[in-house]
């Protein structure tokens, strides 16, 4: 899958990539430019935040979005606290700090997409079990 995004009226291409190790493809000023992502999720780019006029994405969505990166995620489940504050409950089968690492530098890129909102994330391990086993199904399943 390739999410390509395109601003009109700016002279700038990316196309983002699922896989992390993939080639990241950018045109500036008409010059296309490749850059290799190194094969560890936590030296994913950055991503810059949009300016609300040209892209308004929800949150739930960028969220979902950003997990689907993750294979190991199975579930993804969104709570809104207030207009402010989002709860975010991360549904994978096994404990893993490697799976760990991965997955906090996606919620870095969330937290840093979304600077004006306060998220708590939980990453819940199933080792096995049915979720409705471990705990009461929190929220809206985005994933």
């Amino acid at each position: 899958m390739v999410c390509a995004i395109d601003n009109s009226g700016c002279t700038g291409r990316v196309e983002l990539r699922p896989d992390p190790c993939a080639f990241i493809n950018v045109t500036s000023d008409g010059r296309p430019a490749n850059k290799q992502l190194k094969n560890d999720a936590q030296n994913l780019p950055a991503l810059s935040r949009p300016s609300v006029s040209t892209v308004n994405v929800k949150p739930e969505d960028f969220i979902a979005f950003q997990m689907s990166f993750v294979p190991e995620v199975e579930q993804v489940y969104v709570s809104r606290h207030n207009r402010s504050e989002l709860n975010v409950v991360i549904v994978v089968n096994d404990r893993d700090r490697i799976l760990n690492r991965k997955i906090f530098a996606y919620e870095n890129a969330i937290i840093n997409y979304f600077r004006h909102l306060r998220f708590d994330f939980h990453i819940i391990p199933r080792m096995n079990r049915s979720l409705g086993d471990i705990i009461a199904i929190p929220g809206t399943r985005v994933k």
